[in-house]
Formats: C-alpha cells, structure tokens, sequence
C-alpha cells in the first residue's frame, strides 16, 4: 500500500515513518495513508497484517525507516504495473468496440 501512494507521489506518510521515533506520530501517519488508499480504491492491508506491523515496530522502531525505504524503491514497480493493467484495459475495450 505505501508503494502505491509512493508510485502516486503521496510522500508525507512515508517521511513521517522514515524521520519519527514516536509511534503514535507514526500510526497517526498510517491511519492518513489507510485513509487515502481506502478513498482512491487502492488495497489497504488485513488487521492481522497492521497488527503485526505494530507488535514489530514496537519492539524496534527502526523497522518503520526500513519500511519507508522499501517503499519509496517499490515505487516504480508499482506505476509500471499499474500503468500496464491501464493499458491493457484499453486494448481490451478497443477490441470490443472494434
């Protein structure tokens, strides 16, 4: 999900994840970036996934930087998936049509 709002340059939860020891500043972040994903139709993770990113970052904070950091070079991934799937739609549309 961060890959995704990454790939659509919404950094602000990212930065915050990568700069903040404080883990409320971070799950406030989170919550932004769940809530924005959500609102643009974009996967968000299960509870069971956000939980167990929670247990671990809060044994070591550190974990949220590396998570940024994986994020941010996911980016590109991501866009070049995405824009293919668009451009997929497409051609199936102009064959229908044709």
């Amino acid at each position: 999900m961060l890959a995704r709002l990454a790939s659509d340059k919404v950094y602000e939860p990212l930065d915050v994840l990568a700069t903040t020891p404080d883990i409320s500043v971070a799950l406030s972040s989170l919550y932004n970036a769940i809530r924005y994903a959500k609102s643009q139709g974009y996967p968000i993770p299960s509870e069971e996934e956000f939980n167990a990113f929670v247990a671990i970052t809060r044994r070591n904070p550190e974990v949220m930087k590396e998570v940024a950091i994986k994020a941010l070079i996911r980016a590109e991934k991501v866009k070049q998936q995405t824009q293919q799937q668009v451009q997929q739609q497409s051609d199936k549309k102009e064959v229908k049509q044709g």
